[in-house]
């Protein structure tokens, strides 16, 4: 999640995909020439290479996803739109019902690094994912971070 813009009355962060989904469709495009090529080439099974295929379709479509979270003070509005493969999704709260923005994390397995995504926690217990993704990186506790101050320092002026 990276911030876009950042003014006194708002605060807009994206989270774009487009550098995994450049390789995932590498990567896709790679197995599936893989398994055609097998079937041309000799009277083998592409079984393999085309489940292959599917798998990481299913991976691409996830990665595609764009989450935007516009937090906006003048309008007392927090709005997450989510576009994607699998189409397009607004979630709307009050600004004022924004408790803190926090770090959802998935523990790395056998060497490979934890995962983190940006989650919104609302009044009331709601806890929102800014994306269905999560990334390995300092970014996303970054954003977490500037989050947090720009919401503090928004209702410091609410408050005034």
């Amino acid at each position: 999640m990276q911030l876009l813009s950042e003014d006194p009355q708002r605060l807009i962060a994206e989270q774009r995909p487009l550098g995994l989904a450049a390789a995932l469709g590498g990567g896709i495009a790679m197995v599936t020439a893989a398994g055609l090529a097998e079937v041309w080439n000799s009277s083998g099974d592409p079984t393999a290479a085309l489940t292959g295929a599917i798998v990481l379709s299913a991976a691409f479509a996830v990665a595609l996803e764009r989450a935007r979270i516009d937090l906006d003070a003048d309008r007392n509005l927090v709005r997450l739109d989510r576009v994607g493969v699998y189409g397009a999704a607004r979630t709307v709260h009050p600004l004022a019902a924004l408790s803190h923005a926090g770090v959802e994390t998935t523990t790395g397995t056998e060497g490979r690094p934890d995962c983190h995504r940006l989650v919104l926690h609302f009044g009331g217990g709601e806890v929102v994912p800014a994306s269905r993704r999560f990334l390995s990186g300092p970014a996303t506790p970054a954003a977490v971070r500037e989050v947090n101050r720009w919401l503090r320092r928004a209702r410091w002026r609410m408050a005034a």
